[in-house]
This record gives structure tokens, C-alpha cells and sequence, in this order.
């Protein structure tokens, strides 16, 4: 794995790239959380097409815990790069300090 600077504008990208994706697996939970844990939503839900609603229930559901899988994943699998946290503090040369607490907050988690 390739370390590039935390200056530079690889790195910038890179934690764009991964900030959006968090920003996306954020508002499917957030939509998840407004259709599935609200109990006016699952009643008019269930009135309206409880089939349909299940299985979006069961898929969502699917789609988050591997998108959570995903990001937490080694930062490589077989010789392979994942794009996953760890990947993100391995493959950026960070200042001490700012490794020290990426790598804290990950243990923490």
C-alpha cells in the first residue's frame, strides 16, 4: 500500500471520496430509521402494501450491515486495497497526533 501526504491532494480526495460515502450510509440509516422506527410510518405502511414494505425492511436492513461490514473491513484483503477506515489511516502519512486519535477513535469503535 502506497502512503501518500496528508497535504496532498491524493489525500484530500481520498477522505472526500470516504466522507461521502459515510454522508450516503448516514442518510439510508436516517431513512431506514424514518420508515422503520416510526410507528405512524409502519402503520400506514402496513396498510398500504405490508409486502412491499417488508421486503424493503429486510433489504435495507441487508444493505446497511454490509455497507458497516464494508467500512470496517482490514485495510487489505489477499493483497487486495478494501476502502475501508483503516485503509484511510494506513495509506495517509498523518501527522503523529492526528494518527494517534484516528487510531484511538477505531479502537474505540
Amino acid at each position: 500500500m502506497k502512503k501518500v501526504s496528508h497535504t496532498s491532494k491524493e489525500a484530500a480526495e481520498l477522505v472526500r471520496k470516504f466522507g461521502n460515502h459515510v454522508v450516503r450510509f448516514h442518510v439510508i440509516h436516517h431513512m431506514y430509521k424514518e420508515l422503520f422506527e416510526n410507528e405512524e410510518a409502519q402503520i400506514l405502511m402496513e396498510r398500504t402494501a405490508n409486502s412491499f414494505f417488508s421486503d424493503l425492511n429486510t433489504i435495507l436492513q441487508h444493505y446497511l450491515l454490509l455497507q458497516f461490514a464494508k467500512i470496517t473491513d482490514p485495510a487489505t484483503t489477499m493483497g487486495q486495497e478494501n476502502f475501508t477506515i483503516d485503509n484511510l489511516i494506513q495509506s495517509i502519512d498523518w501527522p503523529q497526533d492526528v494518527h494517534d486519535n484516528l487510531t484511538s477513535l477505531l479502537n474505540y469503535a
